[in-house]
């Protein structure tokens, strides 16, 4: 093989491996590790032989902004797949505070035993079950963009979840970026581009 070609390899190498660091770099600086959404709190009682099913917010969204129509609330309800058996008797509080419910809807319906509670802002249901990785899906239409607390528990379920409207509102500002974040993040990229073109002219000066 020529000199020629051996100075090619050890540059393409070069380049490669920096260019791996700078993405590496990159993933950890801007890359937030996944949070759980809400507050969860395992159960205290004694622990059975078989792994109990924990039950997640894997979505909640609503509204941004107040309008003479009304808001949208919606929330995903998702069971790990990792218990030996499905969440059963669930029960399921919606607190919305100041905000009037107009209607609200769940999927699959036929999940629900009853609604337990029922007033003009909060709702309280129980799941019969829910299966190993099935989902269970709410939607509310309400008065304002707003809710109190929403608090899922009950049943076999290892923990008890809850979230309330300022912990959604943070949950919502760390999950984006805005403008000026985008154009940080280009701006780190570029630098971290061209950084790996000096370091090759500085060790390859001729090339």
């Amino acid at each position: 093989m020529s000199d020629r070609w051996s100075r090619r390899n050890v540059i393409a190498t070069i380049v490669v491996g920096l260019l791996t660091c700078a993405v590496t770099v990159g993933i950890y600086i801007f890359q937030s590790p996944g949070k759980e959404i809400g507050t969860q709190v395992i159960n205290s009682e004694k622990p059975s032989k078989k792994p109990s099913p924990d039950i997640s917010i894997s979505s909640i969204h609503i509204s941004s902004v107040a309008m003479d129509v009304p808001a949208a609330f919606e929330m995903e309800l998702e069971v790990d797949g990792s218990a030996s058996e499905p969440a059963k008797d669930i029960i399921i509080t919606l607190d919305f505070g100041r905000s009037e419910i107009r209607e609200c809807g769940y999927v699959p319906r036929q999940n629900i035993k009853t609604l337990m509670e029922e007033g003009k802002n909060y709702r309280r249901l129980k799941i019969v079950e829910i299966q190993q990785d099935e989902k269970f899906y709410i939607r509310c239409i309400v008065s304002q963009p707003i809710f109190d607390r929403v608090a899922i528990g009950g049943g076999n379920l290892l923990s008890t979840r809850s979230i309330t409207f300022s912990q959604y509102l943070d949950m919502d500002m760390d999950g984006s970026i805005g403008f000026w974040g985008g154009l940080f993040r280009a701006f780190v990229i570029f630098l971290s581009v061209m950084l790996c073109f000096k370091i090759v002219g500085f060790l390859f000066p001729n090339l």
